[in-house]
């Protein structure tokens, strides 16, 4: 359930983020939702905002891209792929944006490890130190 809360709360902070903000900003939505809901391991946070963000982007990309009947992604993938196929620029979108939320996410939930006060008593007690 956390799994599609995380995801849902990080589509929610992208879309408006990345809309107004710069592209980059997605990678903190994904952090502050893994940090606001966290997971049972860090990369259910990494794989929550990286299924919302992608999904979010690839339906984006591909409502822009009908709006101009395939010109830019069909160019582009020229370049790229040697194909006229606008899919792949368009599944490359997808990626570029749920890698950068997914690895925002990871960080997110890796920091509320670190700075929660059960995760540095169980650390101290591991090297031997009195907490």
């Amino acid at each position: 359930m956390r799994f599609v809360l995380s995801a849902l709360l990080t589509a929610l902070l992208a879309f408006p983020a990345g809309y107004f903000l710069p592209w980059w900003t997605i990678a903190i939505a994904g952090a502050l939702s893994a940090w606001f809901l966290a997971q049972r391991l860090a990369f259910f946070s990494f794989l929550s905002a990286f299924l919302a963000v992608g999904l979010l982007w690839f339906f984006i990309a591909g409502y822009i891209d009908l709006q101009n009947q395939h010109i830019l992604s069909r160019r582009i993938s020229e370049l790229f792929f040697h194909t006229s196929n606008p899919w792949p620029m368009l599944i490359l979108t997808a990626i570029t944006g749920g890698l950068t939320a997914g690895l925002g996410a990871w960080c997110g939930a890796l920091l509320r490890n670190i700075t929660s006060r059960k995760k540095q008593m169980t650390f101290g007690k591991f090297y031997g130190q009195r907490t």
